[in-house]
């Protein structure tokens, strides 16, 4: 017991003397030593270790305690994404997004929020984190510099995926507002919906590569466990009406990563999180507004199958 006090209390006692969250990550940043007597590798047990399980999902599910989940469609009107003539990914997001929860609205199992159910109209809970920027500034520091003491991770090194390089900074702190409202709010998985495209072409051409793919945390991420075995559902769904990625990069289908924020880069999210590229935008079958639904009822599934383990 002493063993798991001791830490805790270090980190009460730092923040009830006004110490502060960011000036107490500092502090931690700094030292050369652990503080005593715990190794860092003890410390980082307690700090990063898995706050939701496929158990206790499953639990929870035929306990008649509600799933929370949150969809998030990604992108928005100023950076709307990849572009195939006409469409816009935000918008071929934003209609999967409310299409899955439509599915979900009137089931018991679930209690489901929507990110933006328009481009630039957001949920109403997560707009006052958006409007908090120097919480949430604080807020990713804080894991950042907590990471790097008990890791030794060099942050400038860890970037935003290499297929996602070119991230605005607006989404970078959005994503990282998302994971702040949902650990608040005891979020259960999170589903980040995408369209993904070829670096290079133009908005009216065809590119050369079609296919869905899945990326879940890495092997860093106190979320990875479950989350994989969330992404491994899922991707027996997808497989019903869709191909796999044939880019070689996402040859796997499930594509482990330990920098994307929307999967909870630096442990800075507890729910199981997974992003999936539903295709390539100028595939032909996603302008069918009956295929959109048939990949929401999918999703859905993938969902349902997960829970009834």
């Amino acid at each position: 017991m002493r063993k798991f006090l001791e830490p805790v209390t270090i980190v009460f006692v730092a923040l009830t003397l006004g110490f502060g969250i960011s000036a107490f990550f500092s502090y931690l940043r700094d030292r050369t030593e652990p503080l005593i007597p715990f190794t860092k590798s003890e410390l980082s047990h307690y700090f990063f270790q898995e706050k939701v399980s496929h158990d206790e999902l499953v639990y929870k599910y035929h306990n008649d305690q509600p799933i929370k989940i949150l969809l998030v469609a990604g992108h928005n009107d100023e950076y709307p994404g990849a572009l195939f003539e006409n469409t816009r990914e935000v918008d071929l997001n934003i209609k999967v997004a409310n299409y899955i929860y439509d599915i979900l609205k009137n089931n018991p199992h679930f209690e489901t929020y929507v990110f933006q159910k328009e481009a630039g109209v957001f949920d109403e809970k997560i707009s006052v984190y958006l409007g908090e920027k120097d919480h949430i500034e604080n807020f990713k520091t804080s894991y950042q510099r907590l990471a790097k003491w008990f890791r030794g991770e060099d942050i400038d090194a860890i970037l935003d995926d290499s297929l996602h390089t070119d991230t605005p900074e607006e989404i970078i702190q959005t994503l990282y507002a998302i994971n702040a409202w949902a650990n608040d709010g005891d979020i259960d998985i999170v589903i980040h919906i995408h369209f993904n495209d070829v670096n290079g072409r133009t908005k009216d051409d065809i590119g050369n590569l079609s296919g869905f793919s899945i990326y879940t945390p890495g092997d860093e991420l106190i979320n990875k466990k479950v989350s994989y075995e969330l992404a491994a559902s899922m991707e027996k769904q997808l497989l019903k009406i869709l191909v796999p990625s044939d880019n070689p990069e996402e040859k796997d289908i499930i594509i482990k990563n330990d920098s994307l924020i929307a999967l909870g880069a630096f442990n800075t999210l507890n729910s199981a999180s997974i992003l999936i590229e539903y295709g390539f935008i100028y595939e032909e079958k996603f302008q069918s507004e009956e295929f959109l639904k048939n990949i929401a009822r999918v999703t859905y599934l993938g969902l349902q199958t997960f829970l009834e383990k």
